[in-house]
């Protein structure tokens, strides 16, 4: 979000929905579980859920912040989450792990988002161990291409389960 003469600019970049379709129907739905798309921009992932879910958003364009809502009895959350929340007048900054440590705070089981590289290469080994220390882990990666961005895109899947197949070294080395 940028803030030009006093207006509101949203940066956006909607995920095509070739691609949130693709994703949606590489994940195991169960009936009837609660899924959340908090930053559903112009509905690619809200839009194609399957019909056996029950589904809820945010997007803030529409006056619905994701901070706004209830997450107790949410399952899975997946979106596209912005690059920056736009929360003061100043350069654009990547907040994704922000992102991620809020919903690590969360019950929430299930998390599916789709980030740029700069995005994944804002999970530090210090912000993963906060991830985990909250209860929350990466359980797969999956890398795609998409030409409408910037080259490599990674799909995270993250949930509860204990998992250190991502590890991490916390020292910095020489």
């Amino acid at each position: 979000m940028n803030i030009y003469n006093n207006k509101i600019i949203y940066d956006l970049h909607q995920t095509p929905v070739s691609l949130a379709k693709e994703i949606i129907n590489n994940i195991d739905w169960i009936d009837g579980e609660n899924v959340c798309d908090p930053f559903a921009g112009d509905g690619s992932f809200y839009d194609n859920l399957p019909n056996n879910v029950n589904k809820s958003y945010a997007e803030i364009t529409k006056g619905v912040d994701f901070r706004s809502l209830d997450y107790t009895n949410i399952h899975t959350l997946i979106s596209n989450p912005p690059y920056d929340l736009g929360e003061d007048n100043r350069i654009r900054k990547n907040s994704f792990y922000k992102i991620l440590d809020f919903f690590s705070l969360t019950p929430v089981k299930r998390i599916i988002f789709l980030c740029s590289q700069s995005c994944f290469n804002s999970i530090t080994p210090k912000r993963l161990k906060q991830l985990h220390q909250n209860g929350l882990y990466i359980q797969k990666i999956t890398i795609c291409n998409c030409r409408k961005w910037y080259g490599r895109y990674y799909i995270l899947y993250m949930s509860r389960d204990v998992n250190m197949m991502v590890d991490y070294f916390i020292n910095n080395f020489d």
